[in-house]
């Protein structure tokens, strides 16, 4: 069994190296309480400057400020950056900010996991799965991808911004994974990403779970949802 790092979509390729997405998701990784905001900031808003958007950030910075003892408002670096930087992203054309939106979601799912793993040969974003003939396993790229040979695990993950975003064929394709992994002696996780809630990732599940019934190893897709997101830094092979 093989992962194949695969070209990808260029769009996407360049956001994920954009540093308004790498800002933002640093930011997450270092105060996780912004996750909330920074998700519903990029489901409701898609379009540059959309009207509400400087609202928004504008409670945003007011939720966060603070008063000093000379009575000055202070607000944390790390919102002002956050500010600054989603600003910046809504001043692109639709396009760019359309790749960037999803990029978020799909880098700090790769840091987290990542994190886990020794080396980015062994994961990363963008990857095909192969068996040991070099057919592919997987038929689209798997969003986050990682493999140990090492260790015999594997795992594979679709990301999305919204749930409603998921589709029948990511499920199927993860299914696809399960099988093959264990057919080869792996352990293998499998899972959804997304910046909407546990609930409404399993929801979207269940309605789409009529189009992969005939899949029994569909079953073993994980949410994680904003609730559950940040267990993808701990080993689900624990």
């Amino acid at each position: 069994m093989r992962l194949v790092w695969a070209q990808g979509n260029v769009r996407m390729q360049q956001a994920l190296s954009h540093t308004y997405v790498r800002s933002i998701v640093d930011i997450l990784l270092q105060h996780r309480e912004v996750l909330e905001i920074v998700s519903e900031v990029l489901q409701r808003f898609q379009y540059p400057q959309e009207s509400g958007l400087a609202t928004k950030l504008a409670s945003i910075r007011v939720t966060y400020s603070q008063t000093d003892v000379n009575g000055n408002s202070i607000i944390p670096l790390y919102i002002v950056k956050l500010i600054e930087t989603l600003e910046k992203l809504y001043q692109q054309n639709i396009e760019r900010i359309k790749y960037q939106r999803g990029a978020v979601v799909e880098l700090l799912g790769r840091k987290l996991i990542c994190s886990r793993y020794s080396t980015n040969q062994e994961c990363s974003n963008g990857g095909h799965f192969r068996d040991d003939q070099g057919r592919h396993i997987t038929e689209q790229e798997v969003d986050v991808a990682a493999l140990s040979q090492e260790w015999q695990h594997a795992e594979g993950y679709e990301c999305k911004l919204k749930a409603s975003e998921l589709e029948s064929h990511d499920c199927i394709d993860l299914a696809y994974l399960v099988d093959a992994a264990q057919g080869s002696g792996y352990s293998v996780n499998i899972g959804v990403i997304s910046f909407d809630s546990d609930k409404m990732v399993n929801r979207r599940l269940r309605h789409l779970q009529p189009t992969f019934q005939h899949l029994p190893s569909a079953s073993n897709i994980r949410v994680y949802g904003l609730e559950s997101i940040w267990s993808l830094q701990d080993s689900p092979f624990q």
